[in-house]
């Protein structure tokens, strides 16, 4: 029996291993000579079934598959019967030991013998992805702008456990930037702040939580949503976890509406204040 042991990057997956165990497999087919046409057949176990779709799928175009299916072509052209089997356990048991003792050898072999370091696609997007978060995690530590945001979103992770679809008005909420009298007295569109309920700054803040005029509305949505944030207010509001986002933009629906004399390019009004400064 021949027992070949390959050490792979680190970062490689084990679908990769297996695939790679069976590429050396057919090259040492290949390399078998003298050897009568009646006896030029092989099995080829296998525990994971992916690999094998991975064979058969055409539109796999990953260069390991792609070389296995050259030796198969070319195993075949000298005569050889190749095939798969996966999930016949009397037999895969054993040959799982075997394999199992030879990956742990393997492990052990010096860096500089390693046979294949292309990490799966799947891998480098999740060390992206991990290194975008952390630089967003530090960015979103450090910066002192976003304090609005930084209501609904402490932390960069409750951002990522927020399920939900962005949209203008969800923007604007979370942001306050928009038809918000504080907004717009802030850059000179509006000539007083304060909310028509005459209580004080319209803020988004206050439209969520204390209002007068929208009590109705915020009760209503706290027991039909069960909105505990809701009347309570707490740090983090936490508002993107509501199943119903939509309708907590309902309690800023009416007074955002209210500022109809107000510029409808606001953007570009905004810009030009910010110009002059």
């Amino acid at each position: 029996m021949i027992t070949l042991k390959h050490k792979l990057h680190d970062k490689c997956s084990n679908n990769q291993a297996e695939t790679l165990a069976i590429y050396k497999a057919l090259e040492t087919f290949e390399e078998i000579r003298n050897i009568s046409e009646d006896k030029r057949t092989a099995v080829i176990y296998t525990v994971r079934r992916i690999t094998l779709e991975s064979l058969r799928q055409t539109r796999n175009h990953e260069r390991l598959i792609k070389e296995i299916r050259k030796k198969i072509i070319g195993l075949t052209e000298n005569l050889w019967n190749v095939s798969f089997s996966w999930g016949q356990p009397h037999v895969i048991i054993t040959v799982n030991e075997l394999a199992d003792q030879a990956a742990k050898e393997a492990t052990e072999l010096p860096e500089d013998s390693v046979v294949y370091t292309n990490v799966p696609k799947s891998e480098i997007i999740r060390t992206v992805k991990s290194d975008s978060v952390i630089k967003w995690k530090e960015k979103w530590k450090q910066t002192t702008k976003g304090a609005q945001t930084k209501l609904f979103f402490p932390t960069v992770q409750h951002r990522l456990n927020a399920k939900f679809s962005i949209n203008p008005k969800i923007a604007v909420m979370i942001t306050g930037h928009g038809r918000i009298k504080s907004f717009l007295y802030r850059f000179k569109l509006s000539d007083d702040p304060t909310c028509s309920c005459g209580d004080e700054e319209q803020t988004i803040e206050h439209l969520l939580y204390k209002c007068s005029k929208l009590k109705y509305q915020r009760t209503t949505l706290k027991n039909s949503e069960k909105l505990a944030f809701i009347g309570k207010h707490e740090n983090p509001p936490n508002v993107p976890q509501a199943r119903g986002i939509e309708k907590v933009w309902a309690l800023c629906k009416q007074r955002y509406s209210e500022q109809k004399n107000t510029p409808k390019n606001i953007s570009k009004k905004v810009a030009e204040e910010l110009g002059k400064t």
